[in-house]
Protein backbone atom coordinates (compact mmCIF):
# COMPACT_ATOMS: atom_id res chain seq x y z
CA UNK A 1 0.00 0.00 0.00
CA UNK A 2 1.48 3.74 -0.65
CA UNK A 3 1.50 5.60 2.99
CA UNK A 4 3.48 8.36 1.28
CA UNK A 5 0.81 8.68 -2.18
CA UNK A 6 0.03 11.34 -4.58
CA UNK A 7 -3.19 10.88 -6.45
CA UNK A 8 -4.01 12.42 -9.63
CA UNK A 9 -7.13 11.87 -11.42
CA UNK A 10 -7.75 12.40 -15.19
CA UNK A 11 -10.03 11.56 -18.02
CA UNK A 12 -9.14 10.14 -21.27
CA UNK A 13 -10.99 11.00 -24.21
CA UNK A 14 -11.52 9.25 -27.31
CA UNK A 15 -12.85 10.15 -30.27
CA UNK A 16 -13.62 8.39 -34.19
CA UNK A 17 -11.06 9.49 -36.41
CA UNK A 18 -11.83 10.08 -40.35
CA UNK A 19 -11.35 6.18 -40.87
CA UNK A 20 -13.35 5.48 -37.98
CA UNK A 21 -11.28 4.24 -35.27
CA UNK A 22 -11.22 5.51 -31.49
CA UNK A 23 -8.26 7.18 -30.95
CA UNK A 24 -7.22 8.56 -27.73
CA UNK A 25 -6.95 11.80 -27.18
CA UNK A 26 -4.60 13.89 -24.48
CA UNK A 27 -6.29 13.34 -20.72
CA UNK A 28 -7.90 16.14 -18.93
CA UNK A 29 -6.81 16.78 -15.71
CA UNK A 30 -9.88 16.38 -12.92
CA UNK A 31 -9.66 17.70 -9.20
CA UNK A 32 -10.84 14.02 -7.27
CA UNK A 33 -12.32 11.19 -7.78
CA UNK A 34 -16.22 12.47 -7.69
CA UNK A 35 -15.30 15.01 -10.52
CA UNK A 36 -13.40 12.86 -12.97
CA UNK A 37 -16.40 10.89 -13.00
CA UNK A 38 -19.22 13.35 -13.57
CA UNK A 39 -16.27 15.12 -16.56
CA UNK A 40 -15.94 11.85 -17.83
CA UNK A 41 -19.87 11.10 -18.25
CA UNK A 42 -20.97 14.65 -18.96
CA UNK A 43 -18.50 14.58 -22.03
CA UNK A 44 -19.48 11.61 -23.57
CA UNK A 45 -23.40 12.57 -22.95
CA UNK A 46 -22.94 15.90 -24.55
CA UNK A 47 -21.26 14.57 -27.67
CA UNK A 48 -17.92 15.92 -27.21
CA UNK A 49 -16.28 12.24 -27.14
CA UNK A 50 -17.04 9.00 -28.20
CA UNK A 51 -16.18 7.03 -25.02
CA UNK A 52 -13.88 8.55 -22.35
CA UNK A 53 -12.19 6.21 -18.85
CA UNK A 54 -12.21 8.05 -15.53
CA UNK A 55 -8.90 7.14 -13.56
CA UNK A 56 -6.68 7.48 -11.04
CA UNK A 57 -3.12 7.32 -10.95
CA UNK A 58 -1.36 7.02 -7.21
CA UNK A 59 2.29 7.97 -7.03
CA UNK A 60 4.41 6.34 -4.14
CA UNK A 61 7.26 9.80 -3.08
CA UNK A 62 9.77 6.87 -1.48
CA UNK A 63 9.54 3.96 -3.70
CA UNK A 64 8.84 5.87 -7.19
CA UNK A 65 6.16 3.35 -7.82
CA UNK A 66 3.05 4.06 -9.51
CA UNK A 67 -0.73 2.58 -9.39
CA UNK A 68 -3.49 2.72 -11.62
CA UNK A 69 -6.90 2.17 -11.03
CA UNK A 70 -9.89 2.73 -13.53
CA UNK A 71 -12.71 4.11 -11.89
CA UNK A 72 -15.21 4.15 -14.76
CA UNK A 73 -16.09 3.58 -18.43
CA UNK A 74 -18.64 5.77 -20.44
CA UNK A 75 -19.42 5.39 -24.51
CA UNK A 76 -17.29 3.60 -26.47
CA UNK A 77 -13.88 2.09 -25.88
CA UNK A 78 -11.37 0.18 -28.51
CA UNK A 79 -11.57 -3.04 -27.72
CA UNK A 80 -8.45 -3.30 -26.55
CA UNK A 81 -9.26 -0.62 -23.56
CA UNK A 82 -12.36 -2.25 -22.42
CA UNK A 83 -11.60 -3.63 -19.49
CA UNK A 84 -13.67 -3.88 -16.07
CA UNK A 85 -13.35 -1.02 -13.98
CA UNK A 86 -10.76 -2.19 -11.44
CA UNK A 87 -7.38 -1.68 -9.94
CA UNK A 88 -4.12 -2.08 -12.62
CA UNK A 89 -0.97 -1.89 -11.52
CA UNK A 90 2.00 -0.14 -13.54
Amino acid sequence: MFDSADTEYGVLPFVRNIAGELVALRPVDASNWASVQYRAESAVMAGRYDGAIAFSRSRDRRSGGIRTAIIAQFGELPDTLAVPAAETAH
